[in-house]
């Protein structure tokens, strides 16, 4: 029984913990910037907490973001997003 009640505890915490992370609740477009002939884009992450954070599209479609000392990068927007909101 013990053990029962332990990994609903568990279970129960982590998807609590989950819930309360900052989502994206937006993504705009900024600009688009040119470096060494090389077209980039900048868009802007609105998070849940208030949060704005900044994001990069390089040539090769990888989208980037830098949060504090963490870069993520992926091909796929949202992901970059949710990781960054977190």
């Amino acid at each position: 029984m013990k053990v029962i009640k332990l990994a609903l505890a568990t279970a129960l915490l982590a998807s609590t913990t989950s819930a309360m992370a900052a989502k994206p609740t937006s993504i705009r477009f900024i600009a688009e910037i040119e470096n060494d002939e090389k077209l980039s884009k900048r868009y802007e992450v609105q998070c849940s907490d208030k949060r704005v954070i900044e994001m990069t599209q390089t040539t090769s479609n990888e989208f980037c973001s830098l949060v504090g000392d963490e870069n993520y990068c992926s091909k796929r927007k949202m992901k970059v997003a949710k990781n960054a909101c977190k």
